[in-house]
């Protein structure tokens, strides 16, 4: 999926939350009419967006069908003959039981404190670009394959964006990834956790979602982590079992292995 730059990845995420103004939704309608490239990218951020929703909402409905056969025993017509009641009684009562099992499990949903379990969860990247040394300024020093992948003023702002990550300065740092124009996947991987520290889960989400598909173990790992994470913001809690399910199923352990089991625990305690 080819990188947007920030302003189209904004449209883009404003529109499907039905938040753009007037006149921004109508340049994004022509926008989408006019440029095959935003519209393929629109579309797959569109329908990525809705697999995810739906995926959530799939959960919830079977979690509501198998306990509403495990309280609602008698049937409507055993309900009748016993006790004389009418039809639409007993349906009643069915669907009373059935709110009140969604209230339940509504509630259960928000009783989970994923604040505090993001805050608890939620770790900087480390410093993947550094060699084993620092300089003795405290700057980062960069590899050269690094170097050799860009510009020496993509260098310069990379090593400038990753100093402010490390100094925990999450909204500068991705001032300065954004100028960066083909950013390699570790450098989306900082700029979508810094988006995560700034509490801007689907701009951290459209940016970790081709990252899953990457040809690095490693980044396809800390990308499967850190959606984990933007579920976890958005208080999706069937999405973050799903997600963490996934990640210690995998066959190799990945560096996250340890704390999606700890994150597990404590979804289970709560």
């Amino acid at each position: 999926m080819k990188e947007l730059n920030e302003q189209d990845l904004q449209l883009i995420l404003q529109h499907m939350e039905q938040n753009l103004p007037h006149e921004q939704e109508s340049y994004f309608q022509q926008k989408y009419e006019s440029d095959p490239e935003f519209k393929k990218e629109a579309d797959e951020y569109r329908n990525a967006f809705d697999a995810i929703r739906l995926a959530g909402k799939a959960r919830v409905k079977n979690l509501l069908q198998q306990e509403a056969t495990k309280y609602i025993a008698p049937p409507a017509e055993a309900i009748k003959k016993v006790y004389f009641l009418p039809v639409w009684v007993g349906r009643a009562a069915a669907a009373a039981v059935l709110i009140g099992l969604s209230f339940f499990a509504y509630q259960s949903m928000r009783s989970v404190d994923s604040k505090a379990l993001f805050a608890q969860s939620f770790k900087p990247m480390k410093n993947y670009l550094a060699e084993a040394s620092r300089s003795p300024d405290d700057t980062v020093t960069i590899d050269r394959a690094f170097q050799n992948r860009h510009t020496r003023a993509a260098v310069k702002t990379a090593i400038q964006a990753v100093n402010a990550y490390i100094g925990e300065n999450y909204a500068q740092s991705v001032a300065l990834l954004s100028q960066i124009s083909e950013k390699d996947d570790t450098l989306a991987l900082y700029q979508a956790s810094a988006y995560l520290k700034l509490d801007q889960p689907k701009l951290a989400a459209a940016l970790l979602l081709p990252l899953q598909s990457s040809q690095s173990e490693l980044v396809r790992s800390s990308a499967a982590w850190y959606q984990t994470l933007v579920f976890l913001q958005e208080n999706d809690i069937p999405a973050v079992r799903t997600s963490l399910r996934n990640i210690l199923s995998q066959p190799q352990k990945s560096s996250y292995f340890d704390d999606a089991q700890t994150l597990s625990g404590q979804l289970q305690r709560e």
